[in-house]
């Protein structure tokens, strides 16, 4: 009869502490997770649901409805203009343009629009917009579903697009340019739609 040796109790009191404390770890992250700031968070208003595309009711500037397939296969940076649209208007879609250019190489992914609400650009206005052609200018005839769903806007906004018209984003008017570009970069580095 062969005796075993007594099993040395810090031993095994060790081994169930070491295979006990990640678990505990664990569960002690997941309970505590709100009150440590481990959630990742967005400059813009995040949009659930997100809002789609064919609500918006968008035609050209000549009338002709839009399809959602024109806006297929990027992401778009959008402007919802004011309904009468003043020097406000161009400085908004020069921050657009700044946000987009400073995407530098994946400026290809990203498109811009300007949702323009009834005729609120004069021809004049109009004008430089037009002759944009990395611009895509829409009558949107449906504003309220965007403003009513955006608890920052005003009677104008600022969006971001995925490239399944799905509307997930939106910021308030005077929002700064940098803060858009870095939510803008963390949407392009986790999509690979676009």
């Amino acid at each position: 009869m062969s005796q075993h040796p007594p099993l040395n109790r810090s031993k095994l009191w060790s081994m169930v502490i070491l295979f006990a404390l990640p678990a505990l770890i664990a569960l002690t992250v997941y309970m505590l997770r709100d009150n440590l700031n481990l959630t990742s968070k967005s400059e813009g208003l995040l949009l659930t649901p997100p809002l789609s595309l064919d609500m918006l009711q968008l035609t050209t500037l000549d009338n002709t409805p839009v399809t959602p397939a024109t806006f297929a296969d990027h992401w778009w940076l959008i402007y919802l203009t004011p309904p009468a649209c003043g020097d406000e208007c161009a400085t908004q879609m020069a921050k657009l343009h700044s946000v987009h250019l400073s995407l530098n190489k994946n400026m290809s992914r990203v498109k811009r629009a300007m949702f323009m609400q009834g005729d609120s650009l004069t021809p004049q206005q109009l004008q430089p917009a037009e002759q944009d052609n990395t611009l895509t200018i829409a009558k949107i005839n449906n504003p309220s579903y965007l403003l009513s769903n955006c608890s920052v806007a005003t009677d104008e906004s600022l969006f971001i697009m995925d490239p399944l018209g799905n509307i997930m984003l939106c910021y308030a008017p005077q929002q700064e340019a940098h803060a858009i570009l870095k939510d803008m970069e963390k949407l392009l580095k986790a999509s690979r739609i676009g």
